[in-house]
């Protein structure tokens, strides 16, 4: 037989084609970002030495988590909500001091890890998308009255010294107003889950493959929590038990929980803190100056101040923060809690002196100056802060799962089988 002819008696090579896995309003999940969030999840539970659960129960729980994830960022985008190429940057960098590598060592390793530098990038900015735009919907949504921080404070009186805890959590979604026969299907289940747990089921598989909560894919770790961020119902019922063990069923406005107490340990009492002097130049984006112009602004200015300008006088001159401009951008003595955390985080990294990169919040994009530090005796103004964040951080959280689920109820989402199965 000829060559020729033998070659091409030879079959075609197979050629694997990407196809739409999830139609979500607009926009689709494509199933190559379902595979690469999958090897994500693998790699993860596999760092914390959590058993992998079979593969169509991990891909289940992946693709809610992207379906709500996506429903998110189309939303911020909706909103206006943008995220600058700096901002992306100041995280990447971050990260990587917080894991104590140079940049270039952890680039590196993330693509040792099978991602891509422009994928990682894209991961971040969806992140960062998300951020803002639970800070825009619940954060700034949520209030707290004097007359709340009276009865968190006479209640922590009552129960004693205060405590944190280490939990691990399984969620069983459900809506207050959900039909009898769901809710009670609901509660079923999560009583099943407990008697498996009770005979010795991994409560990490058991997480994996039921709970609807934001941590299920870390096999429902939510690591150290003060109380009074905690629901009532969860310090009680976690009071009674010691560690390693089971609560009751417990039931929320947002369905039926299951907790593991892993840990106690007495929470932070003294009142002494460490207040930092701080001043901002602020500049918000607008319709004629957007997020990059801002940035690009915020960054000449920068340079200037490091040659040697006066902070105070340009913060006069071009801030956009009436509160502080005539102050020379002056904030005054700042104590842990009272700024933004993303204000806050980037304020912490400074020393006296130093100027930051542009930093954004819900408020527009920052230069932050640090001044000095001082330790400092708040006594009863401490505590009134910290209950007072502790009673916003335990409202934002049962509100934020409140409007996730409601943002996917009222979705059109499809899953389209893979038409080879």
């Amino acid at each position: 037989m000829p060559a020729a002819s033998h070659a091409a008696s030879k079959p075609a090579p197979v050629i694997s084609l990407d196809r739409i896995m999830v139609v979500v309003e607009n926009s689709v999940i494509m199933q190559s970002e379902v595979e690469a969030r999958m090897r994500s999840a693998r790699r993860n539970l596999a760092q914390r030495n959590i058993a992998l659960p079979p593969n169509e129960i991990l891909e289940r729980q992946v693709i809610e988590a992207m379906i709500l994830e996506q429903l998110q960022v189309d939303t911020a985008k909706r909103r206006g909500i943008q995220v600058s190429e700096a901002e992306i940057d100041q995280v990447i960098e971050g990260v990587a001091r917080q894991n104590g590598m140079s940049l270039p060592a952890f680039l590196k390793k993330v693509e040792r890890d099978g991602v891509s530098q422009s994928q990682l990038r894209e991961d971040f900015r969806r992140q960062l998308l998300m951020r803002q735009l639970v800070d825009q919907e619940i954060n700034r949504e949520i209030q707290v009255s004097e007359s709340e921080v009276d009865n968190f404070l006479s209640e922590q009186g009552q129960r004693g010294a205060e405590q944190d805890f280490n939990l691990s959590h399984i969620l069983i979604a459900v809506g207050e107003s959900a039909p009898s026969e769901e809710r009670k299907q609901a509660v079923e289940l999560a009583n099943q889950i407990r008697e498996k747990l009770l005979a010795g089921e991994s409560f990490e598989k058991m997480a994996i493959t039921y709970s609807k909560g934001p941590n299920a894919l870390k096999g429902g770790g939510l690591g150290w929590r003060e109380a009074g961020r905690l629901p009532d119902v969860f310090v009680s019922a976690l009071e009674s038990i010691r560690p390693g063990e089971i609560t009751p069923v417990l039931e929320s406005a947002n369905g039926y929980h299951l907790l593991r107490l892993n840990g106690k340990r007495g929470g932070q009492a003294s009142g002494v803190v460490t207040q930092t002097n701080v001043r901002h130049i602020l500049l918000k984006p607008s319709e004629v100056q957007s997020l990059d112009a801002a940035t690009d602004k915020l960054n000449r200015l920068r340079e200037r101040a490091l040659a040697g300008e006066k902070f105070d006088v340009l913060a006069r001159a071009h801030s956009e923060d009436a509160g502080s401009a005539s102050q020379g951008g002056s904030l005054g003595w700042m104590s842990p809690g009272q700024l933004v955390a993303e204000f806050e985080k980037a304020m912490e990294q400074l020393k006296p002196g130093e100027i930051s990169k542009p930093v954004q919040t819900r408020f527009g994009v920052h230069l932050i100056q640090v001044l000095d530090r001082r330790t400092q005796d708040l006594g009863n103004e401490r505590q009134r802060l910290s209950a007072k964040q502790q009673i916003h951080a335990r409202k934002a959280e049962e509100r934020l799962q409140q409007w996730q689920r409601e943002l996917r109820d009222q979705a059109y989402v499809e899953i389209i089988p893979d038409p080879g199965t």
